[in-house]
């Protein structure tokens, strides 16, 4: 059951993070590919699954429409041994979403966008199978603070269009911040077109510069 009794607006297309583990689910049934999403009328949820470390499964799920004052009801299925997988990533993050990385999995495989846009990263740094951490959600990466950085190639659903832009991310600081460090960064290699970062004593900074070509 989802609550937004304390919610004042209608909100559409949300992504509603459900964690499956061992508390939750009998995980010795529990796989990727049977797991189904469905709503109160019994429609199908689009849904994207993350693995957890306990056998448990983390699922981003769709909710078309989250009415003010509401309380829907969406149910999970699995347990099928023939069952084919049928997550939809790209439909969970609809076309307001530029990109979305979760940052699981071996990162020398690459670092996939969750969205339609195929902004696919890359690491760098040397960073391999091991730099990989737990995290809230399953695995997440670990960066060394020095040259460890994931690199997204430029793409135009990555600019700021219309007047709102959002820059999220989750991390875990094991030292003060001396300096000004970036978390998400879009720049042209010198001057930077948008950043969300920490700056001293974990101060958070957000800068957005629409006078910066990026190449």
């Amino acid at each position: 059951t989802i609550d937004y009794l304390e919610g004042d607006v209608e909100l559409t297309d949300v992504p509603v993070l459900v964690v499956l583990d061992s508390t939750r689910a009998d995980t010795t049934r529990l796989s990727a590919a049977s797991l189904r999403f469905l709503d109160s009328s019994g429609n199908l949820l689009a849904h994207e699954v993350e693995p957890l470390g306990d056998g448990g499964l983390a699922a981003w799920v769709k909710i078309p429409t989250l009415a003010a004052g509401s309380t829907p009801r969406i149910t999970a299925y699995y347990g099928s041994d023939t069952a084919t997988d049928a997550a939809q990533p790209a439909e969970v993050w609809s076309s307001s979403y530029a990109g979305v990385w979760h940052l699981t999995g071996d990162p020398t495989l690459g670092v996939p966008d969750s969205t339609g846009n195929g902004n696919n990263g890359t690491v760098t740094g040397g960073m391999t199978n091991t730099s990989r951490a737990a995290a809230q959600i399953g695995d997440g990466l670990l960066f060394d603070g020095v040259d460890d950085f994931v690199e997204i190639p430029n793409a135009d659903s990555l600019d700021i269009t219309g007047g709102t832009i959002t820059l999220s991310a989750w991390i875990r600081m094991t030292n003060l911040q001396t300096g000004d460090n970036g978390v998400i960064i879009k720049s042209n290699g010198s001057q930077y077109n948008y950043q969300l970062g920490v700056e001293l004593e974990q101060t958070g900074n957000f800068r957005v510069r629409t006078d910066i070509p990026v190449d």
